[in-house]
């Protein structure tokens, strides 16, 4: 299931650890509709601690493990969150802004980490029997998930979705658009803590693939791990693909990337000068995905529909509507700007602090620009 800094996690051993660690957390008294909080780098304890909260029907808040101290400050006090999950590599920032009363459990060796009334993370989950978290329906809830967004037009706020199944639809097409595989071998040193990574986990779980998990993002570590472990897919934000290509000539060739089969970009905007730079390095194979943390995922760019449409982020996914609005809410003509809508099941439920942009007649608006071209390609402009 899992390769991280520490060694492998079998997909058996994945479903124990998150049963013990779910049996932590209903011992302090945590369920349905609690929620608890990720502070968490790339790892095993990310996805034992996503599961294990979703097996008791809580809701797993990951917490950017960039952000500085007033942004999770803030963020917790949006949250309100029952348990606190941390690396204590960021117990520093971390330690003046955790509320009183929470739950704290702490990811690492560093004893300087711990914060007041922290128990260790493996140790906790040593003490629990590694059977399922029984019975499920004692504390019957829909588990959610709250996702932090980029904060690109002010303080990042936390998103609400719902963490069950009901969203495989939307994930279908995108793999009728993207062709993961079962047998995939994924790096991912793109953050789990945005909505990005946190496809990845995702797409992992349902093909049963193999995910491995840098903790720190490092361009030629990405390489080297690419070729250690004969990666199929590896998932990019498009500043850790221009790091990667600002590499010497030499250190990049030092790596057999032929293995892969899929590059997937996103989380911010490929430009087609970084796509055509890059298709030099990882041959033919980018797919650039386009979408929000609000509104899932809208539109995917193949290898062959950048070459088609030329400039865009490709056409929609199946299930996604976009309609181009001008600024009195009317859809312009194919080919002319305006703000990018969307219609798809796969929207949020709403902000934790409060509050939903509806928009208009069911679209939700992405807060960028564009327009659609006459073969049904997207292209964003910009914010």
């Amino acid at each position: 299931a899992v390769i991280d800094r520490t060694g492998t996690v079998s997909w058996r051993d994945l479903d124990r650890r998150s049963d013990r660690m779910g049996r932590v957390l209903d011992a302090e008294g945590i369920g349905a509709g609690d929620r608890v909080a990720l502070l968490l780098r790339n790892g095993r304890e990310f996805v034992e601690t996503l599961v294990g909260a979703q097996k008791l029907g809580a809701t797993a808040c990951p917490l950017n493990t960039w952000a500085a101290r007033g942004e999770l400050g803030a963020a917790l006090e949006d949250l309100r969150p029952a348990a606190l999950v941390y690396d204590v590599r960021h117990a520093e920032p971390l330690g003046p802004v955790v509320p009183p009363g929470v739950t704290s459990i702490a990811v690492g060796d560093d004893p300087r980490g711990l914060l007041p009334g922290a128990e260790a993370y493996e140790g906790l989950l040593a003490a629990q029997d590694a059977g399922p978290v029984s019975p499920l329906a004692r504390r019957r809830g829909t588990p959610r998930i709250v996702i932090q967004t980029s904060g690109t037009t002010g303080r990042p706020k936390g998103a609400s979705r719902e963490g069950t199944g009901r969203g495989l639809g939307g994930l279908s097409a995108l793999l009728e658009r993207i062709p993961f595989r079962a047998d995939d071998v994924t790096v991912c040193p793109a953050p789990l803590f945005h909505a990005f990574g946190l496809l990845n986990v995702t797409l992992s779980m349902l093909l049963g693939s193999t995910l491995v998990l840098p903790d720190a993002y490092d361009p030629e570590g990405t390489l080297a791990m690419i070729d250690r472990h004969r990666a199929t897919t590896t998932s990019l934000v498009p500043v850790m693909l221009h790091r990667i290509l600002a590499l010497p000539d030499e250190v990049r060739h030092r790596h057999d990337l032929r293995s892969l089969r899929i590059v997937l970009v996103s989380g911010s905007a490929l430009s087609s000068d970084l796509r055509e730079r890059a298709a030099g390095t990882f041959a033919d194979v980018i797919h650039d995905l386009y979408g929000s943390t609000e509104a899932g995922w809208v539109a995917v760019a193949a290898p062959e529909d950048a070459r088609r449409g030329a400039g865009s982020v490709g056409r929609p996914v199946e299930g996604v509507d976009v309609t181009i609005l001008d600024p009195s809410g009317r859809p312009v003509p194919t080919g002319e700007h305006g703000e990018i809508h969307v219609r798809t099941e796969a929207r949020f439920e709403g902000y934790v602090s409060g509050g939903q942009d509806r928009g208009r007649e069911g679209l939700f608006p992405l807060g960028d620009v564009g327009w659609l071209d006459d073969e049904g390609f997207l292209h964003v402009e910009g914010r």
